[in-house]
């Protein structure tokens, strides 16, 4: 028999094989240069990501004060877009992006918030406009918007308050969906410590039953309120579940996503201006939550994204800067590296020029330091070798390069 052994040459070459296959192996953090794209708005504010024209790139909108205004920005799907601004007879303080009729086109619904008692469901017309659908008025603190029944169209979540002699009562509301637009009042829930934000949501499926959950962030905040759906639209009553300490000031967010990779869904939070340590909670799959992580910045508006594509979901957050902290896999992040300043309102991502990776959007409110009232777009240069995501399919990035991710 013939005995054949490694030598310490082809021993190395295999090490620098199985470094090169391995999947999720990420060799370098994300890198964001100067912007590609920078356009002035008066006092811009909050931000969403979506395909408004169902050509295949994605797209974002803007929201503006003084005047108050809508701008959707058409992505071009090299990193430019075309601009397109609207006029709104009322404040838009908080909106959501839903499905609420049968077309394709991604629908919207705005919302004055403390500022007023309307709000104005709009219908996506295909070519990033949109056209009023129904007028709501009721005083609310946000708009929110996730399908609760199953019926493939989002309801409205609208948590609001009531003074019942001098003392504030505190609901939320579910509006259903009749899949032409419009939307009927079904059911009211009492709530506890409700703050402003438009991210009081309905992230997924938290308990694993197949039903889409809501969750909040109180203001006797580092916790989460959840009221379970039952899949008809219907709520289960409230729940408190996280750490129990500490006040929410105006503005907390939550980003929801699979931080250690065991299928269930998990939840960021941070707890608004003014605060500096926000936490990453695990699901342990029955919508119970744990604590596995702090954010020791001021991440305001946060976003859960896989920036550096090594398979782990990371963090993008901003405050008084853009901050991005990577995933480890396990329910914990690196310290932050990216920062981009200032920043002051909400922050966008998506994949903007096509190259796989996930770009950012990044709104500049009366700063200063870069022009004042503008929006800026960076795209993500992620500098890597290796493989990530599917088992022997190469990815490899370099500055000046764009090959392609997906098959």
């Amino acid at each position: 028999m013939r005995t054949e052994r490694i030598t310490e040459k082809q021993g190395f070459i295999c090490f620098l094989l199985v470094a090169i296959l391995a999947p999720s192996m990420s060799l370098a953090q994300p890198i964001f240069g100067e912007p590609c794209f920078t356009f002035p708005i008066s006092q811009p504010w909050l931000c969403e990501t979506a395909d408004f024209n169902n050509d295949g790139f994605d797209d974002f909108i803007v929201t503006g004060y003084s005047p108050n205004s809508l701008h959707t920005f058409l992505s071009l799907g090299n990193g430019t877009f075309s601009h397109v601004q609207y006029s709104l007879d009322c404040t838009p303080e908080t909106f959501s992006i839903g499905k609420f009729n049968s077309d394709s086109y991604p629908d919207i619904v705005i919302g004055e918030g403390n500022s007023g008692d309307n709000i104005r469901v709009y219908l996506g017309d295909g070519s990033g406009g949109f056209q009023g659908s129904q007028v709501i008025n009721m005083d609310h603190y946000s708009v929110n918007t996730g399908d609760l029944d199953g019926d493939g169209y989002s309801e409205l979540i609208l948590p609001h308050h009531s003074l019942i002699e001098g003392d504030a009562i505190e609901y939320l509301d579910v509006w259903l969906s009749d899949g032409d637009g419009h939307f009927t009042l079904d059911s009211t829930y009492t709530a506890g410590n409700f703050l402003f934000s438009h991210l009081v949501f309905a992230p997924g499926d938290l308990n694993s039953d197949g039903n889409v959950d809501v969750a909040y962030i109180p203001r006797s905040g580092y916790r989460f309120g959840i009221l379970l759906g039952n899949g008809d639209g219907t709520l289960q009553p409230e729940y408190f579940t996280g750490v129990t300490n500490g006040v929410c000031q105006d503005y907390p967010t939550i980003a929801a996503g699979d931080f250690n990779n065991d299928g269930n869904l998990d939840m960021a939070a941070s707890c608004g201006f003014g605060w500096t340590e926000h936490y990453v909670y695990l699901n342990d799959g029955t919508g119970y939550f744990l604590v596995s992580d702090s954010l020791d910045d001021e991440m305001v508006w946060l976003i859960a994204r896989d920036f550096d594509l090594d398979g782990n979901l990371d963090l993008g957050g901003s405050g008084a800067s853009v901050e991005i902290c990577l995933g480890l896999g396990d329910g914990t992040f690196t310290e932050p590296t990216v920062s981009l300043y200032p920043s002051f309102g909400q922050l966008g991502s998506a994949d903007f020029d096509n190259d796989g990776d996930m770009d950012l959007v990044r709104i500049n409110l009366d700063s200063g330091t870069l022009a004042q009232d503008c929006v800026y777009v960076y795209l993500n240069s992620t500098i890597q070798q290796g493989i990530e995501g599917e088992a022997g399919a190469e990815r490899i990035f370099a500055l000046g390069i764009t090959m392609p991710l997906y098959d």
